[in-house]
């Protein structure tokens, strides 16, 4: 659905670059306003698909992106209630909520960023390739993986579940260092409501997939090392019930939107011949 635009960019001779511009803007319209998180959800399965089924990272995502819908919900309503009950904090009741606000925004605003830089790297690399390795800041590993699955050994290329694994743990890996890791890290520090903050650093994850009484219960969202193991759970999940039922699981969720807004598959090409020129 995507990509057919970004091939048209790089034959009309636009640069690497140039196009990653060019799909992080896409990318910006697609992710929508902060609250749109079934939006984001949409995009992941579109990306998911594109990848022929090979990117398990935005299908995982996708559902992440629906729980945290109703989840975030539920945590402000908590809030209203802890805004009032909290005697421990000097804070007024405003200002109690202002600074909860505050942190949703920035996980919200992680959210966007991540289903971004999922959207680029899948494009990008299947336009560019290789050449797209340095423009997207990979790892040679994540590099590598790209390379068998999309590149130079997708010819010979035989999946496994192992493989898929490895593949997941790299990119999630790469999209904390990059993306997540520093931005909850400030939204923690500038959290100045102490006893909202500690409950927000200890969320309740249960995605639609996972069975009745299975969930990812953090001790502590700030520890990288921790977000990657809950991650590699909800893969492991994923995977024993089957990719295709994780997918239609998705579609049958309340809060997965119908139609995707923000669009626009047309080129610039004009832009892009100035730019040979």
């Amino acid at each position: 659905m995507f990509q057919a635009k970004y091939h048209q960019l790089a034959r009309s001779g636009m640069s690497v670059a140039d196009v990653h511009a060019v799909m992080r803007a896409d990318g910006e319209r697609l992710a929508g306003k902060l609250g749109e998180l079934g939006q984001r959800s949409l995009v992941y399965h579109q990306v998911y698909r594109d990848s022929g089924g090979l990117f398990h990272f935005p299908l995982v995502a996708s559902h992440g992106a629906l729980w945290a819908t109703w989840y975030l919900r539920a945590a402000w309503m908590a809030a209203q209630v802890f805004s009032v009950a909290d005697v421990t904090c000097a804070l007024k009741r405003r200002e109690r909520m202002a600074a909860f606000d505050a942190y949703v925004d920035a996980i919200k605003e992680i959210n966007r960023q991540v289903m971004i830089e999922a959207f680029a790297s899948l494009y990008l690399y299947k336009v560019f390739g290789e050449r797209a390795c340095a423009e997207l800041r990979f790892s040679e590993a994540l590099a590598g993986q790209f390379r068998e699955r999309f590149g130079a050994g997708a010819l010979t290329f035989v999946r496994t579940h192992e493989s898929d694994r490895v593949f997941y743990e790299t990119f999630f890996r790469w999209e904390q260092e990059t993306v997540v890791g520093p931005a909850v890290d400030t939204a923690l520090e500038a959290f100045a409501w102490p006893f909202m903050r500690t409950l927000s650093r200890r969320p309740w994850v249960w995605f639609s997939y996972f069975a009745v009484g299975r969930a990812l219960v953090f001790r502590d969202f700030a520890d990288k090392e921790e977000r990657v193991r809950k991650g590699l759970a909800a893969f492991d999940w994923a995977a024993a019930k089957g990719w295709d039922a994780i997918e239609r699981n998705a579609y049958r969720n309340p809060f997965l939107p119908r139609r995707m807004k923000g669009w626009d598959a047309s080129v610039p090409v004009r832009e892009a011949e100035r730019k040979r020129a």
